[in-house]
């Protein structure tokens, strides 16, 4: 029902960030007596400041005359500072129903999104965070913009409101009609994300991305194009926690975007991801800059772009390559056309120490017509919720013992016939330290997702197949 009565108080709820931390910010506006001035306060970062103009713009176009008042906006708790555009729609939301042009609310609802200056509301980066962190608050109703809906609809336990607009907004309360509300279940039954149980094929890459989430190891999968290295990233979403982030940067993207800058409160791609997959598609053509700045923080945990300011970055990288730039390099399929400049230049963009780095390294090739025209379901419902147990359960006996003694330390004894095998393993391929020590990291994880008490010599030769010279 719309509030007919104008008042001087009114308050909205939403989410904003302090550098890497996230907290409910509760949106108060006054309107008094004095001179006409739209303030707000809160330690308001300078983008939040700036948001006063687009959104008086916004409502002015939108026939809203705003009190000639002061107009005070404070952003709560105070002692916190306030970064990011996704507090305009609640800022105007707020100043609506100052003036007695809003519907009534559910106390738990929060209001996300940027506002375009044509009043249009924009995609929100890192939504399903967002939300998901405001439900372990309490909250349950979100009003979002229309073209979140997709990303966020997957997310259970929470009532979606999504509008395009603050006029789609305005258009509601004047007609004193409900906003439009979805839950997840009206989504049941309906996949927009690949999953293990539709790739077909690619069993090794499959296991290879089991033990690269349940262990945390880092992951290069290498083959022609075409052949479901992106689909098969995409799909370990689905091994992950609800709440754990899945990041994917686009090549393109700049060393700030990717890495993070200590002058800015904006965390990179490697924070967002924290606890979660950073996915980097067509690897080569990240800049030669990028995938130097990755080296030091796929060994870390913590991302120390400044001495007072570190930054979470305890990522699962996954990465997907062609094998040479035209895609068929060894390929039975098809010719490779590159010369053998082309070939070498290919090969230099990924040096050694970056490839060194990844614990898995799986070669994706391409199917046969046969598996192709496959109808058959090769990984069955049954054999992916069984999958998803493991990895949580090994994921959690690798997190407990983190927490007990340093992650280079096995705590799974290693068997007579393991020893001997990386012996002599390492006296014929030469591995280099990090590489020798990785691999019975990887054999770890292997054994824990096979339910096993120690290491054994079939553990080692799995994870010593993961290598692709």
């Amino acid at each position: 029902m719309l509030l007919y009565t104008k008042t001087m108080f009114s308050r909205t709820h939403s989410v904003s960030t302090t550098g890497q931390t996230l907290h409910i910010t509760d949106v108060e506006i006054t309107a008094s007596g004095g001179l006409p001035k739209f303030v707000i306060i809160g330690l308001a970062s300078k983008t939040v400041s700036e948001s006063r103009e687009r959104i008086t713009t916004v409502l002015t176009q939108a026939g809203i005359r705003l009190p000639h008042k002061r107009v005070v906006i404070n952003l709560a708790p105070a002692e916190l500072k306030k970064s990011g555009s996704t507090l305009e729609f609640a800022i105007a939301v707020g100043l609506l129903k100052l003036l007695g042009v809003a519907l009534e609310e559910n106390n738990k609802t929060i209001y996300l999104g940027e506002l375009s200056l044509d009043g249009s509301l924009k995609k929100i980066a890192n939504a399903s965070k967002l939300i998901l962190f405001a439900q372990t608050q309490g909250y349950t109703n979100f009003v979002i913009p229309q073209e979140n809906y997709v990303e966020l609809s997957q997310i259970q336990g929470v009532t979606l409101h999504p509008l395009e607009s603050v006029a789609n907004y305005m258009q509601h309360c004047r007609s004193q009609t409900p906003l439009p509300t979805f839950t997840p279940s009206d989504q049941k039954n309906q996949k927009n994300s690949p999953s293990f149980t539709t790739v077909k094929g690619q069993a090794i890459a499959k296991r290879a991305l089991s033990i690269a989430v349940a262990g945390k190891h880092h992951l290069l999968m290498i083959g022609p194009p075409g052949n479901g290295k992106t689909m098969l990233a995409q799909a370990a979403k689905e091994l992950l926690p609800p709440t754990a982030p899945f990041r994917a940067p686009h090549q393109s993207c700049s060393q700030t975007t990717l890495i993070g800058t200590e002058r800015s409160s904006q965390p990179g791609e490697l924070s967002l991801a924290h606890s979660g997959i950073l996915f980097l598609d067509e690897l080569p053509e990240f800049s030669k800059k990028n995938l130097v700045a990755l080296r030091q923080p796929m060994e870390a945990t913590i991302l120390s772009l400044t001495a007072s300011k570190p930054a979470p970055c305890d990522f699962t990288l996954l990465a997907a390559m062609n094998p040479c730039q035209c895609g068929f390099k060894n390929s039975t399929k098809k010719t490779c056309t590159c010369t053998r400049h082309q070939l070498n230049l290919y090969s230099k963009k990924i040096d050694g120490p970056l490839k060194d780095r990844f614990s898995l390294q799986v070669y994706v090739p391409a199917l046969s017509p046969e598996e192709l025209q496959n109808t058959h379901q090769n990984f069955s419902e049954a054999t992916l919720d069984q999958l998803k147990k493991d990895v949580a359960r090994t994921s959690a006996q690798l997190t407990q013992h983190k927490k007990t003694a340093p992650t280079s330390q096995l705590f799974l004894p290693l068997s007579d016939a393991a020893s001997k095998l990386l012996y002599k393993a390492n006296s014929k391929l030469y591995l280099s330290a990090r590489r020798y020590h990785n691999c019975k990291k990887v054999a770890q994880t292997i054994a824990l997702l096979d339910g096993k008490k120690s290491i054994l010599a079939d553990h080692i030769a799995e994870a010593l197949q993961f290598r692709i010279q």
